[in-house]
């Protein structure tokens, strides 16, 4: 896993001038699913950045916007807990990632704003009639 970006992308579901419903709905349900079982064991994982969704995974980076929320609401993560231990690349770019931008609060908010977008631009998805 490669740790070379700084800050979230243009596009980072994470930043609040981010296009709302850039990606499919399904995305955000994962990062609100993620949120709800955070801390527990079981399943946990590193929510990755969009722009290497089509590379393997070892050369995948984490989603900067991810990690800011993940160090200012005290590292939930297991899996970026384990790999903060691992990796000095990993904790150097968790240190040092910083937004330039407004970030959401809370991923709760994030994904209700994208939703709700996404039932305006594609009510078929939720039942509605089809443009």
């Amino acid at each position: 896993m490669k740790h070379t970006r700084r800050e979230p992308c243009p596009n980072c579901p994470f930043r609040k001038d981010a296009p709302l419903a850039y990606w499919h709905p399904d995305e955000y349900l994962m990062l609100s699913r993620m949120r709800r079982t955070e801390g527990q064991p079981g399943a946990s994982g590193i929510f990755g950045c969009h722009k290497d969704r089509h590379e393997p995974p070892a050369e995948r980076e984490p989603c900067v916007g991810w990690l800011i929320y993940q160090r200012e609401h005290g590292v939930a993560s297991i899996a970026l807990r384990l790999k903060l231990m691992q990796s000095a690349a990993a904790l150097a770019q968790y240190e040092q990632s910083a937004a330039t931008c407004e970030l959401y609060d809370s991923i709760e908010e994030l994904v209700e704003d994208n939703i709700e977008r996404d039932q305006e631009l594609h009510p078929e998805r939720y039942g509605g009639p089809s443009r």
